[in-house]
């Protein structure tokens, strides 16, 4: 009798410990730190959520996922250093709809298929945030100042990027004249918010959490956010939606794997992703960074990619976009 309860004690205490353990299992992968690779520069919407969700991943991976930035090309650079990369699992890439755009424009030899989908990890809304002193408040005052002086808006963008589609896609919304306003290009949202705050340019459209710190201090303002409802992290500021031009625009942050990477990383860096994407406390972290968690797995994003690459290529044959 006593060798029975021992050996179930043994059991509960194994359990016990497995269900504590973070990924446990047989799985060999991984067996060291995983390269998480950011596409923009560090302080920018992108280099925060990964490094969020990079600190979510250390309650559930045994090894450290850590976050390195390869700027250039509107991100370019990073999916063409990811996409050749040997599919092992370990280094991966942190990137949203960009890949589409630039797939779409023809300007890269790589596309959304020519990666293994790990899964969308988040959503980042996006707004309309100019400098503070420009002398309108919301989508009807800009739309007011571009028919009254036209040419004079300076709206910056990544030319062919996000920035550059988001914004046609907010002033076709609103029937704005962007034929009278001056795109000027320039990557990089952090990049765009000192070109605001030095003058050179008056608006952008951008992530929140690149622009919140700004908009805290005074120095820039919200013209609307591009969400279905007000956001927490500003709920002060209206949507366009309320305002009553019918359009909303974020980005879905997806992590890519080079193609060919093996069934068990895969399998591994999903589950991971999974249960980071869906903790409490990891919702909370990224929603204070301006970013909503938002888990979808590798079919929903598969099916998303073919609807996407459609969007940009109507927006580009529409708007001669190079």
């Amino acid at each position: 009798m006593f060798t029975k309860v021992k050996t179930l004690s043994a059991t509960v205490a194994v359990a016990a410990v497995a269900m504590t353990a973070p990924m446990a299992g047989a799985q060999t992968f991984p067996d060291k730190s995983i390269e998480l690779i950011a596409a923009y520069a560090p302080g920018g919407g992108s280099d925060i959520s990964a490094r969020v969700f990079a600190g979510c991943l250390d309650k559930v991976l045994p090894e450290k996922v850590l976050v390195r930035n390869i700027t250039g090309g509107a991100g370019a650079v990073a999916e063409d250093t990811v996409v050749k990369e040997r599919p092992t699992g370990y280094k991966l890439l942190w990137q949203h709809q960009s890949l589409h755009a630039l797939s779409a424009r023809g300007v890269t030899e790589h596309a959304p298929s020519d990666y293994d989908v790990v899964a969308q990890a988040a959503f980042g809304p996006w707004g309309v945030f100019a400098n503070a002193n420009v002398p309108f408040d919301d989508l009807a005052g800009m739309k007011a100042y571009i028919a009254e002086n036209p040419g004079e808006l300076k709206v910056g963008a990544a030319l062919g990027g996000l920035s550059h589609f988001a914004s046609l896609i907010v002033m076709e919304a609103d029937d704005m004249d962007i034929a009278q306003t001056q795109i000027i290009g320039l990557a990089g949202s952090k990049n765009r918010v000192v070109a605001i705050l030095q003058g050179n340019l008056d608006l952008a459209t951008m992530d929140l959490a690149t622009a919140k710190p700004y908009i805290e201090a005074g120095q820039l303002k919200p013209i609307a956010i591009l969400a279905d409802e007000r956001v927490e992290q500003m709920p002060d500021a209206t949507t366009a939606k309320e305002q009553g031009v019918d359009v909303s625009y974020g980005v879905n942050i997806i992590t890519w794997a080079p193609k060919g990477t093996p069934e068990e990383a895969l399998n591994v860096l999903r589950e991971a992703w999974e249960k980071a994407a869906t903790d409490e406390e990891c919702a909370a972290a990224l929603e204070e960074k301006g970013f909503q968690a938002m888990y979808k797995d590798a079919a929903e994003v598969e099916a998303y990619n073919e609807a996407e690459m459609k969007v940009y290529k109507d927006l580009i044959k529409k708007y001669s976009v190079q």
